[in-house]
């Protein structure tokens, strides 16, 4: 894997800058991102008149980011990010360990597997809304919203998580919050549904 115009910053306790990488060009290998004639600038700890000014530095390799594989960069350098599952876990608990925001890696995840859960309940609510008999029902009509009913709700989900992955929305909001809104509604109707039943 290659990266392109990469910086590199590292802070302090107190999130102050305390230096910062340049590199026109990275590869990926054997678990680190080796940066090409990387120029390293060290911030003095103290801005004094006079005193230890930036000190530079120029390395032709120069290894950085170990176990940040590119899929792990590309969870949190996208805006849609293409990933499986496996990576996005590695991505969370990657992001945990070295302190940084997870909000972004959990939006993912529920993208990837709470949001095709919508479905069975979905189908619920629909099952409610079926005939018994569909001599007396327009089924073409029926059958037409009924999609687009889906579809809505589909689209709900997706740009919720859409939001979530792009910081616009917390992600337990964007995505669990509705869905079990959803489960609840759907549960209601299932029980409905026994009780015309018996």
């Amino acid at each position: 894997a290659q990266a392109n115009s990469l910086r590199v910053f590292t802070l302090d306790d107190d999130k102050k800058l305390v230096s910062f990488i340049q590199a026109k060009k990275a590869f990926f290998e054997n678990n680190f991102w080796v940066l090409q004639d990387a120029k390293t600038q060290i911030l003095p700890k103290k801005w004094n008149l006079g005193g230890l000014g930036v000190v530079s530095s120029t390395q032709s390799r120069l290894p950085i980011l170990e176990n940040f594989n590119p899929k792990v960069l590309d969870s949190f350098a996208q805006a849609n990010p293409s990933i499986s599952i496996l990576d996005a876990l590695d991505s969370f608990h990657l992001l945990r360990s070295q302190g940084i925001s997870t909000d972004k890696a959990r939006a993912i995840l529920y993208s990837l597997i709470l949001v095709p859960l919508f479905v069975p309940f979905v189908a619920i609510i629909i099952c409610y809304y079926t005939p018994s008999l569909g001599r007396y029902v327009n089924l073409y009509l029926l059958g037409f919203c009924f999609i687009i009913f889906a579809l809505l709700v589909w689209g709900l989900f997706f740009a919720l998580s859409q939001f979530a992955i792009t910081d616009i929305i917390y992600p337990e909001v964007a995505v669990p919050a509705p869905l079990g809104i959803l489960v609840c509604v759907a549960i209601w109707y299932y029980v409905r549904i026994n009780k015309a039943v018996l």
